[in-house]
This record gives C-alpha cells, structure tokens and sequence, in this order.
C-alpha cells in the first residue's frame, strides 16, 4: 500500500485531520457512510451496526461485515470497498451467520478472512468468489480461515450417530469437533476427527500453513490451558505454549513467523494476570510483552508486518460483588519488535436497535492493514481509515 493517499473531497472530513492520542497520533484519511447499503428498504431509521473489518492481503480494498440488527445473522451484508476510492463501485453480497469482532476476545477465529491472492473472502460461514460474485456456504461453520491460496480450514462440530443425552444437554459446556479442509467451491477434502471438545480454532497462517488452537483445561472447563501451533497437513503440533505464556487468543503476524496473545482482562479479580505478547514460532521464544497494557483482547496483526493493534482495560472494585469490572479504556497499535507504542485512542461506541427495542452497545470494530501502517475502524454505519503516525 502507498504511504500516501490523494485527497478525498466528497467525505466529511479530509486529509490533514488528526486524532488526538496519548502516544503518537491516527492520520484521517477519509470518513465514509455506509448507512445506506447495510440497511435497505424497510428498514429505514434502524441504526446500522458494522460487525466486522479486514483488510485485502495488498492493502488495496476492505471487506466490511454490516447489519442493522447485531443478533440477527438473517440480515448481514458483505461490502467490498477500494481503499483509495471508497465511494466506487461498491460491491455488496447478502451473507448469512456473521459474527461480530467483539466476539474475538472469546478466541474465535476472525470473522472475515481473505485469501492470499485475494480473490476469496470467508464471511462468516459464507465464501465469496469475487471474479464473478458467487458464492458457497459451509454449513454448521463454528470457525473458519485460508491456509493457502484456494484452501481452507473450518471449524464444524463432531456429528453423533445419536441424539444427545439429556446429561450432555445439561452439563457439557463444549461438544467434540473437528477439523475440516474445504477447496473454493466449498467440497472439504479432508476430515481431521477426534478432537477435544475444548479446542477452538483461532487462526491460520496461509504463509506457513499452521493452525493456531485454543485447548480448555480438561479440569476446569472453560479456562484455557494453552496455545498449540499445528501444521494443517501433517497435523502435527509445533509448539506448545501454557496458557500463562499465551493469553487466550492469537492471531499471525510478519507473514506467519510470530504469533500474538491477548485475553480480555476478564481475569483481573485472580492474581494471575497476562500482558499482550508476540512470540518466535521458530524458536518459540517471547519477542515481547507489552506490560503497560492489560488484556489485549480484542487485537489484530499486521499479516506481513510488526504491529498489532491490542485492546488496554481498567479496573474498578465492585464491592457488592467482591469482584473487579473491566472496562476497555484505549486501543493501542504496538510495534512488537521495537516493544513500544506507537499510538493509543479510545474507541467509539456503537449503539444498536435490537429486535424487541432492547439496546446495546460495542465499541467501534476495527483492523489493520497487511503492512501495519493503516487502520480502518468503524461503528454506526461509519467506517474511518486512518494512517498510523508515525
């Protein structure tokens, strides 16, 4: 992606605008509405809500996940935008099952994931063939990412020749899956079963063909024991990390030669706490640990270069629950190799009209681009791309 973008006099606010940071500053390049083509006839005065952000593997187009209502997958919109000319042909695809980005601080893979050439998107359970516009859906996908130029790995769960028991129903938290590798027209090619029922999948690296997992801690169900990186074709595993070294999700970045960890602070009330960090998958070393940030969770990776954008919480005792509230206080893009922070700023909130009228709120999503140097941040039906300074 070129460092600088020409002047984009049609939006609201134009080149030269910066928002305010506590350590460097966000460069707006261009503010876009895109109010209109998220909500469509019907559905006037509904307040859009923009799920879900990722950029082109060249930096050149980002896919937008939209939906006027947060909880109603029914409704999701995909669209496709030119970086440089956002306003311009504007692609959109209806897709079904869209998760949010919020959802990332559970481990889950990202909820739109490109193909290396560029050509395919993975929206949810839906993939995309942006050539001629067709698509393909992966039925019961629970995660899913490319691991190479036409292939994909997808999360589904372990299907029983029996009905569950009404045991399993009552007390089992999580259900057995499996490992699924599919081609573009969405026909898997390999089933990789028996899993543990606590293993989730929470990204893959095309560069590298490595999976990165989440396994529970088979003692005490929803608390992750470690972070396994697993080669997708020998399904063997590269390394190994206890959960006190890797948070509770990852995403590849420096073109699938480090991995970065984060949690989403939920854990403030026990003494354990865990500080974003990056990590060698060579040597399986800590590059390095950002310990002026807390959690980390919800964060994306630059896919070809060294920053991270991470999520920072506070504190605050609630005496009547004896327990801590976490709150994300800022966002901040940290350079991993340099082991400091380029730039922080605190999040919008979008809110949203729920089937019912009942209300809700989520900070704004947000992504980074392949070579770390933009961002793209959106809530509301508003969609902003800034250029990290410096």
């Amino acid at each position: 992606m070129k460092r600088s973008l020409p002047s984009l006099s049609l939006f609201a606010l134009v080149l030269g605008h910066h928002t305010a940071a506590y350590g460097g500053a966000l460069h707006k390049v261009w503010e876009i509405d895109l109010g209109d083509q998220i909500t469509s006839a019907g559905e006037a005065g509904i307040q859009p809500g923009i799920l879900a952000l990722g950029f082109s593997p060249d930096g050149k187009e980002i896919a937008v996940a939209g939906n006027p209502y947060l909880f109603h997958p029914a409704m999701s919109r995909l669209l496709v935008l030119n970086v440089e000319h956002p306003k311009d042909h504007i692609r959109q695809f209806a897709v079904t099952g869209i998760p949010s980005d919020s959802t990332l601080s559970e481990g889950v893979t990202p909820a739109i994931s490109w193909s290396p050439a560029g050509d395919l998107i993975i929206a949810g359970a839906n993939l995309i063939r942006l050539r001629d516009g067709s698509t393909c859906q992966i039925a019961d996908a629970i995660g899913q990412a490319f691991i190479s130029a036409d292939r994909l790995v997808a999360q589904t769960p372990l299907k029983k020749n029996s009905p569950p028991t009404l045991w399993e129903k009552l007390f089992e938290k999580s259900s057995p899956k499996q490992l699924v590798i599919f081609d573009s027209n969405c026909n898997s090619a390999v089933t990789w079963q028996g899993q543990d029922a606590g293993w989730t999948l929470a990204d893959a690296s095309p560069q590298r063909g490595l999976l990165a997992m989440l396994r529970e801690n088979a003692q005490d169900t929803g608390r992750l024991d470690e972070l396994l990186l697993i080669d997708a074709i020998t399904r063997k595993i590269v390394h190994t990390w206890s959960s006190i070294e890797s948070a509770f999700t990852a995403r590849f970045a420096a073109l699938g030669t480090a991995v970065c960890t984060g949690d989403n602070a939920n854990n403030l009330y026990e003494a354990r706490r865990v500080s974003p960090r990056c990590l060698d998958i060579d040597t399986g070393e800590t590059i390095a640990t950002a310990r002026g940030i807390n959690g980390g969770a919800p964060l994306a990776a630059a896919e070809h270069g060294l920053r991270v954008i991470v999520s920072d919480y506070s504190q605050t005792w609630n005496r009547p629950y004896q327990e801590y509230d976490t709150t994300l206080k800022r966002r901040v893009v940290w350079d991993f190799r340099k082991n400091e922070e380029i730039a922080s700023w605190r999040p919008d909130m979008q809110s949203y009209t729920l089937l019912g009228g009942k209300p809700a709120k989520d900070p704004s999503m947000f992504a980074i681009s392949p070579d770390g140097e933009y961002m793209a941040e959106g809530g509301g039906g508003i969609l902003r791309l800034y250029r990290i300074v410096p």
